[in-house]
């Protein structure tokens, strides 16, 4: 992915696509620095880094009908996926981490404006922000079982994990079902896969996080999503990095 335009990032959080009611989108992750310098270091300060930071803030228009309590009401809750994508496109880079929402305004604005919306977000629950790989991208209906594009993502090193992100933003059908499973193989055509992440089944939308420890030394990664239910029909986005 070369330099472009941002004019279509996909934006998700906790089962909800936030993309088409946002105008912007920032994502920061930074390291705070503690001071090592001692006599004899020269007359020049030095530093080791300390706490990693993430930060999210999504602004854009206030829709009550697709965003309203579940977005206020997971202000301060429980640990939320959130997901970023510069195109959106599947096998392109996306950014995931497990977050809490720590504040929105709900409403702003002057006479005659579009009702604003904005949510900052932190990362939650030691989780880093992984830099990973687009494996299905979240504006592709699925209504058959399936595999996803085999992906060169890399193997998991000891002392590293392979991180999975996944957002369901959309469900429809008669007693629909979905499973989401990440597989890895030691070649493209995935002779001898192995499962690695596995999601819990869902009906609905939803937000879920996964990670394993390594060392995997299989280098290519796919989705794998099996659908039940009577004419099922889902949207979802999944992101896998290792880190």
């Amino acid at each position: 992915m070369s330099t472009f335009v941002l004019t279509n990032p996909t934006i998700l959080l906790g089962g909800v696509d936030l993309t088409a009611k946002s105008n912007s989108i920032s994502l920061t992750y930074e390291v705070e620095t503690r001071d090592s310098t001692t006599f004899g270091s020269g007359g020049t300060r030095t530093n080791v880094g300390g706490l990693w930071t993430v930060a999210a803030e999504v602004g854009g228009f206030v829709d009550d009908t697709l965003v309203g309590a579940s977005i206020f009401d997971a202000v301060g809750g429980g640990p939320t996926v959130f997901q970023v994508t510069p195109t959106g496109v599947d096998g392109e880079t996306g950014y995931a981490v497990k977050s809490i929402a720590v504040s929105q305004q709900p409403l702003g604005g002057s006479t005659g404006d579009i009702a604003a919306d904005t949510l900052s977000l932190s990362g939650r629950s030691g989780s880093p922000l992984v830099r990973g790989t687009i494996l299905h991208p979240s504006g592709t209906a699925r209504t058959a079982t399936g595999n996803g594009t085999a992906r060169q993502v890399g193997a998991v090193l000891t002392g590293e994990k392979v991180y999975g992100a996944l957002n369901v933003v959309a469900a429809s059908g008669t007693t629909p079902t979905l499973d989401v499973v990440v597989e890895s193989a030691s070649d493209e055509a995935f002779t001898s896969p192995t499962s690695r992440l596995t999601f819990a089944q869902t009906a609905t939308v939803v937000g879920e996080w996964k990670e394993l420890a390594g060392p995997v030394t299989d280098t290519w990664w796919r989705v794998v999503y099996t659908l039940g239910g009577t004419t099922p029909s889902f949207k979802f986005g999944v992101t896998v990095g290792v880190r």
